[in-house]
């Protein structure tokens, strides 16, 4: 019996057919088989009444993001590194104002 299958060779046999092959006792050479043939036989084409590419979802999430970032208005934060960190009346030794 050769290599045994990988945990991302399982993961990908449970995204494709929603069950478990941890347990299967699938070789390396079994589980890459599997795959390659599971693939060929999904239709990953895009259907035609699709009207957004991933990456036009992408752009805009992205967008979103940067615009919420911009109007974020955070409130600021001391930090302060202690002599001795274990006790919080000891000196302060550095101090830095975080946003």
């Amino acid at each position: 019996m050769g290599k045994i299958a990988t945990n991302k060779q399982t993961r990908a046999l449970f995204c494709i057919t929603k069950k478990d092959y941890r347990n299967k006792n699938l070789t390396f050479d079994q589980a890459s088989k599997l795959i390659e043939k599971l693939n060929k036989e999904k239709n990953f084409e895009k259907s035609s009444d699709t009207k957004t590419s991933y990456s036009d979802i992408w752009i805009t999430a992205l967008a979103n993001g940067e615009r919420e970032m911009q109007a974020c208005n955070p409130t600021p934060m001391v930090v302060q590194q202690h002599q001795n960190i274990f006790d919080d009346s000891s000196k302060v030794i550095a101090q830095e104002i975080v946003y």
